[in-house]
């Protein structure tokens, strides 16, 4: 019986908490708040993102700006391989397929590009002020 207890609340804990990692809505946040926070909920734990060196795995920072870059899986950066990537995951990264949908992806390759100039640095703090 309390074992049972016990598997219960934890699932119900376990739920939980995946519903509060899920990104915000797009119709409660623009696409710009949405995309800065499925990167630091989702990239940020390994990956620097406007910081140069890596943390567990590479930086991204400037990664579709750097000249003839490529991917660690030897492709050439650029949407569809980088989606690819995320999608699919590595050997040391894991698959996004089941956890993420296609909008989702595209807004952290919009986030990656620096399509969101207003948007939260790593830090959490603004490149430039944000609109009002």
């Amino acid at each position: 019986m309390i074992r049972t207890l016990t598997l219960s609340c934890s699932s119900v804990l376990l739920t939980a908490f995946s519903f509060a990692l899920q990104a915000p809505h797009s119709d409660e946040a623009s696409p710009e708040r949405e995309a800065w926070y499925l990167v630091r909920h989702r990239c940020f734990l390994c990956h620097n993102i406007d910081q140069p060196g890596a943390k567990f795995a590479p930086s991204l920072m400037g990664l579709f700006a750097r000249e003839n870059a490529r991917l660690i899986n030897g492709k050439p950066v650029n949407d569809q391989t980088v989606s690819e990537l995320i999608v699919e995951g590595t050997t040391n990264m894991p698959a996004f397929k089941y956890t993420l949908n296609a909008r989702q992806i595209q807004l952290i390759l919009r986030y990656l590009k620096g399509d969101f100039p207003n948007a939260p640095k790593q830090d959490g703090t603004f490149a430039q002020e944000p609109p009002r």
